[in-house]
């Protein structure tokens, strides 16, 4: 599933090009490639066919990092930011993997940089 992402990836190239430097100034990619890239699938790659993703390898995630980033790094950086998260889906409880990975239009993203602290409460942390 993996190598027809890269081949929708691929088609993308000039739409993704077209709107580089639109993302630059703005500081964000724009909405049409964002829409784009959830229809192909890119940023669930890594999530596990239960949950609706393509259970790719890290490797066919990273060739289409690769295929992104070649045509802008900005929008590589996005597409290897927001689908390795999908990598998650498949270690947490089920019912945390629904919830956060159920809704196939979702781009999950966030940072594993620790800035507070868990305490234990009833029922968990």
């Amino acid at each position: 599933m993996a190598h027809s992402t890269l081949a929708a990836v691929r088609d993308l190239a000039p739409l993704i090009a077209t709107h580089a430097d639109e993302a630059e100034r703005e500081r964000r990619l724009v909405r049409p490639v964002v829409d784009a890239l959830v229809n192909t699938g890119v940023f669930r790659l890594l999530v596990p066919p239960a949950l609706g993703g393509a259970g790719a390898s890290p490797l066919e995630f990273c060739e289409v990092i690769e295929a992104v980033s070649t045509v802008d790094g900005s929008t590589g950086w996005c597409v290897m930011i927001s689908g390795c998260y999908g990598h998650f889906a498949g270690l947490l409880p089920p019912p945390a993997a629904t919830e956060i990975f159920g809704d196939s239009g979702a781009v999950v993203s966030g940072t594993f940089r620790p800035n507070g602290v868990a305490r234990a409460v009833a029922g968990g942390y």
